[in-house]
């Protein structure tokens, strides 16, 4: 998936073509390392039970984990991207698709980072009712109740990184 999705980013970048609002979630989504999202069962040493995983409040726990802390690097890289020619921000794809400025821009992908804040959180105060209808035992339940914790904490952990890394200027 991510390799499908960086093929798309270059083929962009060879023919000068933003990506649409529409279409830009779900190609960020592949591009910031979907694996990842399936390391934290192994690194915490639990497995999600599969009816769970593949149920679509998990996708958007997922989802919206990937959404959020993607989009906040976004927001973040927006001058260095630009800077480099680089069409794939949200917040690029925002002010081409809608004819904003970069500070209307930001402030527009500010609020689907929000919505989809929301999304993720809302997904998982769904999950003790799914645990009840898949009936996860008192242990699977802990364990994927680890998972979506670690999902819940990403965010918080992308912004830290991006205010303690010297690796864009978030002051600008």
């Amino acid at each position: 998936a991510q390799g499908a999705a960086c093929r798309t980013e270059a083929e962009n970048r060879c023919a000068g073509r933003v990506p649409s609002a529409a279409e830009y979630p779900a190609l960020r989504r592949g591009t910031v390392g979907p694996y990842l999202f399936d390391l934290v069962e192994p690194c915490l040493g639990v497995e999600v039970p599969a009816d769970l995983r593949e149920s679509q409040t998990w996708r958007t726990l997922v989802d919206a984990c990937n959404d959020v802390t993607a989009w906040c690097n976004d927001v973040a890289s927006h001058h260095k991207e630009r800077a480099n020619g680089d069409v794939h921000n949200y917040v690029t794809v925002a002010a081409h698709a809608f004819g904003l400025s970069d500070a209307e821009a930001v402030a527009w992908v500010n609020d689907r980072i929000a919505e989809r804040a929301e999304d993720l959180r809302g997904a998982a105060r769904r999950l003790p009712g799914l645990f009840d209808e898949f009936g996860l035992t008192p242990v699977e339940a802990r364990n994927a109740s680890k998972v979506a914790c670690a999902f819940l904490t990403a965010p918080r952990a992308q912004l830290e990184w991006l205010l303690e890394s010297e690796r864009y200027d978030v002051t600008a």
